[in-house]
């Protein structure tokens, strides 16, 4: 899953989503540097500011949650290798939905191959993303 599609959509916005997606390649996106976080790529629903603050405030505890979760399986004696998959699959999920192409690879990596090393590289994206969530007006 790459992205997400809000309910109700129109014609219209189905349209737009799927000529973003036919022009975007797997290879392309796996070398995406990372984006600053920008309200003006999230699906208009959820750019009304009342909805925006509540949004940013719910994805800032959703990642420290989760960076909390893979801190504890990081200090475990053997990796759950299907709990940090789980986790980083979660992580994924949020990065697309933000356009954080950084920490959408990170995620992916640690997927494929579960290591402490990859669990840092993702908390340092989720680090670096929640710095630019925190200066957002929301």
């Amino acid at each position: 899953m790459n992205d997400c599609l809000f309910k109700p959509i129109n014609l219209k916005g189905l349209m737009e989503k799927l000529a973003t997606l036919i022009t975007t390649s797997p290879e392309s996106e796996s070398e995406a540097e990372p984006v600053t976080f920008n309200v003006a790529s999230l699906p208009a629903a959820l750019q009304q500011p009342e909805v925006l603050a509540e949004f940013i405030t719910t994805l800032q505890q959703c990642l420290t949650e989760d960076a909390a979760a893979l801190t504890a399986e990081a200090e475990r004696e053997t990796l759950n290798v299907e709990n940090i998959a789980a986790l980083a699959h979660k992580l994924a999920g949020s990065a697309h939905l933000v356009h954080d192409a950084g920490l959408a690879q990170a995620c992916q990596q640690l997927r494929q191959q579960c290591d402490r090393e990859g669990i840092a590289r993702v908390q340092q994206h989720i680090a670096s993303l929640q710095m630019q969530l925190r200066t957002t007006n929301g």
